[in-house]
């Protein structure tokens, strides 16, 4: 599937993202995880003592996450329903629109197909780019977790402006004036 061959590319980059983004998580935090290779790396990388007895609250609709994080005893897991698409193992639509509607967060960790400053944040998915809209609308803080592949791709939707997000977590092949200009716009970047 797209899904597996994606986990395989830039897999030692999304590691490292995974793994700093999941630094950035805090006992009793609610935060949003959206579907995609390297939002399940920070699923992966939560540190064991938040597993255990962290108290955190995930609100996912990416299968993949349910399984990764759905049976440690410190996560009170909040599957979103809707329309499932096997391609990307996840739920889109109306009905996920509606779980989401009175559920908030402290952070979302969306991952992007595409970062321009011209067109925002971009990916394939017209239904996954509605859903990654009102998760960025339910939470505090949105962290973008994307390698630096994604950099100067346009998708085919736009899911928001890179000026909407509070951080991105790349790698360090990020180009220094891509980074240098998006800090100017007030976006933390994180190189991991």
């Amino acid at each position: 599937s797209s899904h597996s061959n994606k986990m395989r590319s830039h897999i030692e980059e999304k590691e490292r993202i995974g793994r700093a983004a999941a630094e950035t998580v805090r006992q009793g935090d609610h935060i949003i995880l959206d579907s995609g290779t390297t939002p399940l790396q920070v699923a992966r990388n939560l540190p064991g003592d938040l597993l255990n007895s962290g108290n955190l609250t995930v609100i996912t609709a990416s299968l993949p996450i349910v399984r990764e994080l759905g049976s440690w005893k410190g996560v009170h897991l909040i599957f979103l329903g809707g329309i499932y698409l096997p391609e990307y193992e996840t739920v889109v639509g109306p009905q996920t629109i509606t779980n989401l509607k009175n559920l908030h967060a402290d952070k979302l960790f969306l991952g992007t197909d595409g970062l321009t400053f011209s067109h925002g944040l971009t990916t394939a998915n017209l239904l996954e780019a509605e859903v990654d809209r009102v998760m960025a609308g339910a939470s505090t803080e949105v962290i973008v977790v994307a390698d630096s592949s994604k950099i100067g791709v346009i998708g085919l939707t736009t899911i928001l402006p890179l000026q909407a997000i509070d951080t991105l977590i790349t790698d360090t092949q990020a180009p220094t004036d891509f980074v240098t200009k998006l800090e100017k716009e007030g976006v933390a970047v994180v190189l991991a």
